[in-house]
Parts: C-alpha cells; sequence; structure tokens
C-alpha cells in the first residue's frame, strides 16, 4: 500500500499484514473502552430504575414505565436495561447509545485517506490520533479554510477527498475496517469504572420527583409548562432548596451500596409498599 493518510493522518508504505498490525492498538482500545463505557451506562440506568422502584408503589412506577417495550415487573431490571441498551444500539438513529465504530479506507494513486466513523466512546478518536504517523488532513466544504493553510493546500485536500468519497456512500465507497460492531452486554470481569455515589444517585431521584411536583402545581395555577420554565425553576433559590430537601429525605431510603448482583432482582420485588411512609 502507498502512502496512507488517516482522516489526514500520515504513515509509512505497508502491505495488508503492516496495516493490520498497525490498526490492532484501535482495535484493543476499542474493545476495552467500548465495554466500559457500555458497563457504565448499563449500571447507571439499573441503578436509576432500582432507585426509582425502591422509592415508589407498584402503580407508580408503571405508570412512569407504560409505553416503554419491552417492560414487565416481574422481568430483572439488568435483564430490561440490557434489552434496553440492545434495542437503542441497533437504531438507525445515532442520537441512542452509539457504540458502534469503523475506519473507512480510500486508496489514492499518491496517497491513502481515511475517515473514522466515531461513536460515543471518545477513547477511541484519541486512539487513532496516536497512531504511528497519523497527522491532520481534513476538508470540510462548509467552513472557511484554515490560517495555516494555502490556498493551494485547502483545495488539494478538497481534491483528493473529492476523489476519494465524491458524492457516495463512503462505507461502499471506501474499505471497511470494522472496530466494534455490536454492543457488548456480556462482561468477562467488572470493568473498572466510577459508579454513582449514593448522594449523585439521590439528586437525579429527587429531580424526578421535583419536577414532577413542579408541573403539577403549574397546572393546577393554569400556567403554561416549558423547558425553559422548569429549567429556571431548577436554578431559583426555591427550586435548589427543594432539590437538595428532596435529595436528603432520599438518601435515607436508597441502599447505601449497589452492584451488578444486587441488580438481578425483579422490579416487582423492589416496589415500595402502599403502606409505607414517604
Amino acid at each position: 500500500m502507498s502512502t496512507v493518510i488517516n482522516n489526514g493522518y500520515k504513515i509509512p508504505n505497508m502491505n495488508l499484514k503492516e496495516l493490520n498490525d498497525w490498526v490492532a492498538p484501535l482495535r484493543k482500545v476499542a474493545e476495552v473502552e467500548t465495554e466500559k463505557y457500555v458497563y457504565l451506562e448499563m449500571m447507571k440506568e439499573a441503578i436509576y430504575l432500582h432507585d426509582l422502584a425502591t422509592v415508589m408503589t407498584a402503580d407508580e412506577f408503571n405508570s412512569r414505565m407504560e409505553g416503554n417495550e419491552g417492560y414487565d415487573e416481574d422481568r430483572t431490571i439488568l435483564t430490561y436495561v440490557r434489552g434496553e441498551l440492545r434495542r437503542q444500539s441497533n437504531s438507525v438513529f445515532r442520537g441512542d447509545i452509539d457504540v458502534k465504530s469503523k475506519l473507512v479506507i480510500f486508496p489514492l494513486e499518491s496517497k491513502t485517506l481515511a475517515i473514522l466513523i466515531p461513536c460515543d466512546v471518545k477513547a477511541i478518536q484519541t486512539s487513532f490520533e496516536q497512531l504511528p504517523g497519523v497527522r491532520e488532513y481534513a476538508y470540510w466544504n462548509n467552513v472557511d479554510k484554515p490560517k495555516k493553510l494555502s490556498e493551494k493546500e485547502w483545495e488539494k485536500r478538497k481534491d483528493d477527498w473529492s476523489q476519494a468519497v465524491g458524492y457516495g456512500d463512503i462505507t461502499k465507497d471506501g474499505i471497511v475496517i470494522e472496530l466494534m460492531t455490536d454492543i457488548p452486554l456480556i462482561f468477562s470481569g467488572v470493568p473498572d469504572v466510577k459508579l454513582p455515589s449514593l448522594s449523585k444517585r439521590a439528586k437525579r431521584i429527587a429531580t424526578h420527583f421535583v419536577e414532577k411536583e413542579f408541573i403539577a402545581r403549574l397546572q393546577e395555577e393554569s400556567e403554561k409548562v416549558s423547558y425553559h420554565v422548569i429549567i429556571d425553576y431548577f436554578s431559583s433559590e426555591e427550586g435548589v432548596r427543594a432539590l437538595k430537601e428532596k435529595a436528603k429525605e432520599l438518601e435515607k431510603v436508597l441502599p447505601k451500596d449497589v452492584s451488578m448482583e444486587s441488580l438481578q432482582v425483579k422490579f416487582s420485588d423492589c416496589f415500595k409498599k402502599e403502606d409505607s411512609p414517604e
């Protein structure tokens, strides 16, 4: 292979084996960091639902979860969350949890360009930029030319990228190296990640209740409910105080420690009893 520039990153001439060896560190980072990212997202969501169920009655919780595909109060929390993450990852919209990544290579006569199709796992982009011989070679037709580049250099980049991708689908026009093709949901061990503290968990649950109470008050007073009104409330002295008081109250109710084992429990086993004190 001739000189390679990956999204503007330049590496020496290499054959197929050398290319595979060159991209191997990136594959490893993608595997390890994606697993850590998914584990943390899974645990945060499972902890949130567990905490909500702990302070809600079955009717309250089921009302909140109404319409959520796959929800059943007799399913375990982790089973439900894993299913939701898989569904989101398979979505055509990259706005959900996005962990699929690939490197697309375009061999030209004098150089090779490539584009990293990134995901939510930021460490993959960082690792890509640290590969041997990498340098930036980006071109965009909707921004002004960077001051550090001459008109000739900018036009050269434009011509190179036009030759590489034209107006087609880059994954069809280029050679695709898959990094992560699916969301990891079974973990060989416990990734080294920091789970939310009790205070953060209590604040997240408190936000749900305080917002709900505020909206109910607005509706009772026939006031307009909007995103900006809610944001302003949480920034006000009254909102800050209400959130702090509710969070302190919830810290006394929520379990202090959570783990993957403690989340392998049915929703129905967590609900607050109807006659339990607030």
